[in-house]
């Protein structure tokens, strides 16, 4: 300790040089720190499994096959009208923008080998609708051409029954070009390969790119673009739902919260801290220092994370918040232990002397705690782990360096107010409190038993955004999302698989590039079809009309009195025409009957599609090169929960042990995270078992710190089970949390208990004050997580408030009792 004695005092008494120099390094720190800032949202590089885990390499496999399933916006466009809908999607694509190229945009159910044979996808009575809607445009033009367009309309109209005049007969006769396109029983056969559920029509527009990791915002760029692109086709369809949703949109999304919750946090954790140093405290000084601790330390912490981690991600970025809390604990031990000397003549190298050895024992401990997570699978953690041991070297270091330098140059902090009394605490005996305690932990055991991991990203993420709630609502309706499924078979397999899984209850859709060609009865349909088409061949030119006989006809049709009035009417019209004019509409109806042949030939000639009629680019998101087919099959409830994603992922895999997804990532995740919590805590435990024998040189002394830590996590999971708390990928960090934060107190108050001897004289120094605020304000700083809208982030907060006051309260009450009673068993004592 001599050398940190030398140490806080020449600092002590070179305050200007001291702060203007680390006045110097903050702003080079914050300068590169702004200038290097990165976030990293995605979920793939947060975990990193052995290669023993098929479910990743097969994943990992599928996204080398098919890259474009994955960096996915969905552009998702509904309606209660099909023809709107496709309408929209039709003006969407139109306006593609320049960023984003063709092949990166597929729209499956619009294949032009789809579209020239829409007969065969219709619905047996949607089909009979066409035929018996086309049939009568073909009787009609073959009746015709017989005798003249003009005369032949006009000897139909004399002998067809008012009744039963077709619609389009009056159309010709009065000029319109009625096509085959306009007709409702067409037009309403393209949107009808839209997809129907809960009352709405929907269509899908997938759009593949990849975002800019070295970006603050990987996908927001992505996300930017998309909107601006479809802008102008929101406004213009205010009766529709054009959204997005997607792998990108979701990870933007969750990012965007984070940090959100990140700043929020970080204001609200900054007012709870200046308020419980204020009234806690009690001198300025001190919680002034206190104050520029925590906003350097975060300065320095962060540039540091830029150097060693390059990145935050989603979990790691909460340490942000996390330094407001932990940066202080220190601080309040030394600061206060100053104040407790500062009648001596040299008070900052004797509170050194008082709490150096415990102050540098915490720091490497804490520091040891976080670091656990770096060996393990869990990298996202381990980044996270990494950061906050660089933090807590950081606030050691200005523990030391800044607060004396404050002190020589604002003075020591002042005698605490007399009104302010010493804490004090009676406890039971000794053999009742260590009663209590084994009753408690015990209990607790048996209660933490039940405590369960919920291993789903999506259950990180809040719900109630938009991208999550138009997620759910294509998961229910059987739409292909990020959470579907794909394996991979031959041909000759599909139809085994297909039928095996549409068995499994939770398995909502099964889909092959098959399942894009028409399942109906092509045989019979062909032949209709054929029967029109030789029909309508039979029409050929029409014979030159003759005016005299047209103005015979109308002459005619005037007398016949059963003709209703709209067609009087017409007749008498045309009979006011001159011979220019009858010419015309000669001419108006041939071209019309022309053009309905043009648009009838595709309907007419269509045959049904093979797999080689479909698109190149749908073929490569379903064929690999070596003959290979993609099965895809997605969840019958939506997967946002562990329970449903549980139910989904092992149904599969009771079918399929070679699938990949992101439903099949998350879920492999589970064991991953499970193993890596399980290696943590243990990395944890034992390293810092390791550090307290290395120091104490016995075995009481790392049991008195340990065991009370351990009853605090397991009472802790016995808590979270009775509220109603689950871990989750975020909040499993709370073991190396809990032995981080509590090993300070327990280290502290070990020490200063060996130091003086008695608990009396232990609870009327500085260190349980100092342990109460540093754990007051842990708790502030993790309860304001709890205002983010980042679950992840949310739930890490609720923990670690039900977590620090069970520490505080097994800390105070269990160690003390624990080195009395083991005291009686060692020859080396633990007090001097």
């Amino acid at each position: 300790m001599r050398l940190l004695e030398a140490w806080v005092t020449r600092c002590f008494a070179n305050p200007t040089v001291t702060l203007l120099l680390l006045l110097g390094v903050t702003v080079l720190a914050g300068a590169f720190g702004a200038n290097q800032f990165r976030l990293n949202s995605s979920m793939d590089e947060v975990i990193l499994p052995r290669d023993s885990e098929h479910w990743f390499s097969d994943d990992e496999a599928l996204k080398t096959d098919f890259p474009q399933l994955r960096n996915l916006t969905i552009i998702v466009v509904a309606g209660a009208e099909a023809a709107q809908v496709s309408e929209a999607v039709d003006t969407v694509l139109a306006a593609a923008p320049d960023f984003v190229e063709l092949d990166q945009i597929a729209t499956p159910m619009r294949q032009p080998a789809i579209r020239n044979a829409l007969a065969f996808y219709l619905d047996r009575p949607d089909f009979l609708a066409l035929i018996d809607g086309v049939q009568p445009l073909v009787t009609l033009s073959t009746a015709l051409q017989g005798e003249g367009a003009l005369t032949g309309a006009l000897g139909v109209l004399g002998v067809t029954l008012p009744n039963e005049t077709p619609p389009a007969l009056l159309d010709l006769l009065q000029g319109k070009a009625t096509t085959l396109k306009n007709l409702d029983l067409v037009k309403n056969a393209v949107p009808a390969m839209l997809s129907p559920y809960d009352d709405l029509f929907y269509e899908l527009i997938l759009v593949s790119d990849k975002p800019n990791f070295d970006a603050q915002f990987p996908g927001a760029e992505i996300v930017q673009n998309i909107e601006k692109w479809i802008a102008p086709v929101v406004a213009a369809h205010p009766a529709l739902t054009i959204a997005l949703t997607g792998d990108i949109v979701l990870a933007h999304e969750e990012i965007s919260d984070a940090l959100a919750g990140v700043k929020l946090a970080a204001g609200l954790s900054t007012v709870f801290l200046i308020l419980v140093l204020a009234l806690g405290v009690r001198s300025g000084v001190l919680t002034a220092g206190m104050l520029l601790l925590v906003v350097i330390g975060s300065l320095w912490t962060h540039a540091l994370a830029m150097i060693t981690v390059g990145q935050y991600n989603t979990l790691s970025l909460a340490f942000l918040v996390m330094f407001f809390g932990l940066g202080v604990d220190f601080g309040l031990h030394y600061g206060l232990a100053v104040r407790e000397v500062r009648a001596e003549s040299n008070a900052v190298a004797s509170a050194v002397r008082n709490t150096g050895v415990a102050l540098m024992l915490s720091a490497a401990t804490t520091a040891w705690a976080f670091l656990s997570f770096m060996p393990t699978e869990y990298k996202g953690l381990g980044e996270l782990g990494i950061i906050s041991a660089g933090g807590m070297l950081v606030a050691i270091f200005l523990t030391v360096t800044l607060l004396p330098a404050l002190f020589g140059l604002l003075g020591l902090p002042g005698s605490l107010p007399s009104r302010v009394r010493p804490l004090k605490l009676r406890w039971p005996s000794m053999q009742l409190t260590l009663a209590i305690w084994l009753v408690l932990g015990v209990t607790a055991t048996l209660k933490a038993r039940d405590a369960h991991f919920d291993y789903s990203v999506a259950g990180l993420r809040d719900l109630e955004t938009p991208a999550m709630t138009l997620l759910d609502r294509l998961q229910r309706g059987g739409f292909s999302t990020d959470y579907s499924i794909s394996t991979m078979a031959l041909p000759d397999e599909l139809p085994g698989l297909k039928a095996q899984l549409a068995q499994l209850e939770a398995v909502g859709y099964v889909r092959s590039i098959e399942d894009y060609l028409p399942q109906s009865d092509h045989k019979d349909r062909v032949l209709a079809l054929t029967q029109l088409r030789e029909a309508l061949d039979l029409v050929s030119e029409f014979p030159a009309l003759e005016p005299q006989v047209v103005r015979a006809q109308l002459a005619a049709l005037s007398t016949m009195p059963t003709l209703p009035a709209e067609i009087l009417n017409l007749i008498s019209t045309l009979q006011g025409y001159d011979d220019a004019q009858l010419i015309a509409l000669d001419g108006d109806i041939r071209e019309a009957i022309s053009q309905w042949r043009k648009d009838l030939e595709p309907l007419l000639t269509s045959e049904p599609p093979q797999i080689s009629d479909l698109s190149q680019q749908l073929q490569r998101r379903w064929i690999l090169p070596d003959g290979r087919h993609r099965l895809e099959f997605g969840p019958a409830t939506p997967t946002q929960s562990r329970e449903g994603l549980n139910t989904f992922v092992s149904a599969a895999n009771t079918v399929v042990d070679n699938g990949g997804g992101r439903a099949v990532i998350e879920y492999g995740v589970g064991s991953v995270v499970v193993r890596a919590f399980q290696q943590a805590s243990i990395l944890a435990v034992l390293g810092i078992a390791l550090m307290l024998m290395l120091y104490y040189r016995n075995l009481i002394m790392p049991m008195v710190v340990i065991v009370p830590l351990m009853l605090t996590t397991v009472l802790t999971f016995a808590v979270m089970e009775w509220v109603g708390l689950s871990l989750n990928m975020a909040n499993v960090l709370v073991v190396p949390l809990i032995f981080g934060l509590g090993i300070d107190s327990a280290i502290h108050i070990a020490h200063r208990y060996q130091t003086l001897g008695s608990v009396e004289r232990l609870m009327q120094s500085s260190t349980p004050r100092a342990v109460m605020l540093s754990a007051v304000t842990t708790v502030a700083t993790f309860a304001s997580l709890m205002t983010s809208t980042h679950r992840g982030a949310a739930s890490l907060g609720q923990l670690l408030t039900i977590a620090i006051p069970i520490m505080v309260v097994v800390t105070f009450s269990l160690v003390p009792v624990l080195m009395t009673y083991f005291g009686r068993f060692t020859d080396r004592p633990l007090h001097n």
